[in-house]
């Protein structure tokens, strides 16, 4: 049972996110602050910005401004089955949210992680991204159907003001990243390669936005639009301090984009066809759509090559040329050894008639 509003999902098609205030309560997040305070900023247990000698780090004080570095990262996920308070972040609402958008029970277990914790009194305005335009899952050849990261759940365990370091995005990128993924087709593509790509193109600028909200506030982001860390220009106060995680959600299985019937499979599969759309002039959106399954047909490029490109198809093509390459570097180290033979035949017919010529 769909449990999202029409505006909630129209979000998540056009600009790739959608909100969910109070996904987990205010006095939830405050305790899990204090657990990442005790046990790992206090601590020093964390990745340390290796550009300072150890013996010149200065221990980080809470009460103490002073002591702030630009940035906290914690390479720590914290899962339901950690107990509490983590186990109360998870709550049915966050499930059921989750749930609407990639289908129900369609998503691996997750914890809270990927943790970027920055802190005030660095950053000059005016307030912009202050990190590098990306996608989550840096190492992976993906598709438009990849599993791997299905959902980008951006949780607030504190209060995010504008300018305060909320995640910038960019609206709408993830029509433009799934558009370019399918040009790269059977192959796939890297997530650097493509976002190079997207990123280097002529298009219209995409909307600079802040993810803000209050604490227990979780944004559902759309795996493929593009993000990046921004300047905190918050008052140099506790307050101040943001405190946010970017776990990456897997799914189960595929997308199935010939047959989309998810939110996050409609939105991809619709960022694709609109591609015929545009080139025969019509207008780019969502469409009419009935709820339930939808078969992306139609008789334009794009719509037949997104039924050609199926996981299996994928398997097979890239079977195919690893086994050509294999033949190729077969092929090459007996063309190799051949001309060693060669030259060493040549050598020693050389040298025997060397000999002769002067004995």
């Amino acid at each position: 049972m769909n449990t999202l509003m029409a505006e909630e999902e129209e979000d998540f098609m056009t600009r790739g996110y959608m909100v969910i205030r109070e996904a987990f309560s205010a006095e939830t997040a405050a305790r899990c602050r204090e657990e990442i305070w005790k046990h790992y900023i206090l601590k020093g247990n964390f990745e340390h910005d290796y550009t300072v000698l150890p013996e010149n780090r200065v221990p980080i004080l809470r009460e103490d401004p002073t002591t702030w570095p630009l940035k906290v990262p914690i390479g720590v996920s914290f899962g339901e089955d950690e107990g509490e308070p983590w186990r109360d972040v998870f709550t049915p609402k966050l499930k059921t949210a989750i749930d609407a958008v990639c289908g129900k029970d369609a998503t691996l277990p997750f914890g809270c992680g990927w943790w970027m914790i920055t802190f005030p009194g660095y950053a000059q305005g005016p307030w912009e991204a202050d990190g590098t335009w990306h996608i989550d899952g840096q190492e992976l050849q993906r598709y438009p159907f990849s599993k791997e990261v299905g959902l980008v759940p951006v949780m607030f365990f504190s209060d995010v003001l504008p300018n305060g370091g909320g995640t910038a995005v960019a609206e709408g990128s993830h029509i433009a990243i799934a558009q370019a993924m399918m040009e790269s087709g059977l192959q796939g593509v890297s997530n650097k390669e493509v976002v190079q790509t997207v990123l280097c193109r002529d298009h219209p600028p995409f909307t600079l936005v802040e993810l803000t909200g209050k604490a227990g506030d979780v944004v559902l982001v759309h795996p493929l639009l593009l993000h990046a860390r921004s300047k905190n220009l918050s008052p140099i106060n506790e307050q101040g301090i943001r405190f946010m995680c970017h776990p990456a959600i897997s799914l189960k299985n595929d997308l199935n984009l010939q047959h989309p019937v998810t939110l996050l499979e409609r939105s991809i599969a619709d960022a694709i066809l609109s591609m015929d759309r545009h080139s025969s002039g019509e207008e780019i959106g969502r469409g009419d759509e009935e709820e339930g399954e939808k078969e992306a047909t139609g008789n334009g490029a794009a719509a037949l090559a997104l039924q050609a490109l199926t996981p299996q198809a994928c398997v097979m093509y890239n079977e195919r040329q690893q086994a050509l390459l294999l033949e190729q570097a077969e092929r090459q180290q007996v063309a190799e050894e051949e001309g060693r033979d060669m030259q060493s035949m040549l050598g020693f017919s050389t040298f025997g008639s060397k000999k002769a010529r002067y004995s």
